[in-house]
């Protein structure tokens, strides 16, 4: 026989199985466990995925070819071993410098200094080595090892749709340091 309801969630199991009368903890923890499997699958799955896109594709960021070098007004580290781009689950792509300009303003001074540091690494490993040289006392690293950092700090999410967005929504719309024609076409 089935058992209808198991602690509010709906139970499959027979009640030989589902002993409800002890609080059917197996049932339960196999049940809320599902949605966060899937989860989890799911973004295995996108960890694999691969896309194709077309040279003529744009930065959302500064609105240049992905195949054409990146503006760096904030001045991060370019070369080297540096991946040129990440496209994002949302389909926007970005110069990795574009990116990273992105994080390094609007995700706190710890991730900066992290992202500077890693950039820094990376553009000073030639193309095509395995590893990276030491810099500043720090030891030779694995090119794999940066590359996967960065991408944790700065690949991780699109920088216009993750949690940089939620950071930006106190700061103000139109900055003082803008053109002062922008500040003041604003103005109510």
């Amino acid at each position: 026989r089935m058992n209808n309801q198991c602690r509010g969630v709906t139970c499959g199991l027979t009640s030989a199985a589902c002993l409800h009368d002890t609080l059917c903890m197996t049932c339960c923890a196999i049940l809320s466990c599902a949605p966060a499997e899937a989860v989890r699958r799911d973004l295995k799955l996108l960890s694999s995925r691969t896309a194709v896109i077309s040279t003529r594709e744009m930065c959302v960021a500064c609105g240049r070819s992905i195949i054409d070098p990146a503006p760096n007004p904030s001045k991060l580290p370019t070369g080297g071993a540096i991946p040129p781009f990440y496209l994002f689950p949302t389909g926007q792509v970005f110069h990795i410098l574009c990116a990273a300009a992105e994080v390094v303003r609007y995700g706190g001074d710890v991730r900066a200094t992290r992202v500077r540091r890693l950039l820094h690494r990376l553009s000073r490993a030639e193309l095509g080595a395995a590893r990276a040289p030491a810099v500043n006392g720090t030891p030779e690293e694995s090119l794999a090892s940066l590359a996967a950092r960065l991408e944790a700090d700065v690949g991780c999410e699109d920088p216009w749709n993750g949690e940089l967005l939620v950071r930006m929504i106190d700061l103000p719309f139109v900055e003082p340091d803008m053109d002062t024609d922008e500040v003041a076409s604003w103005r109510i």
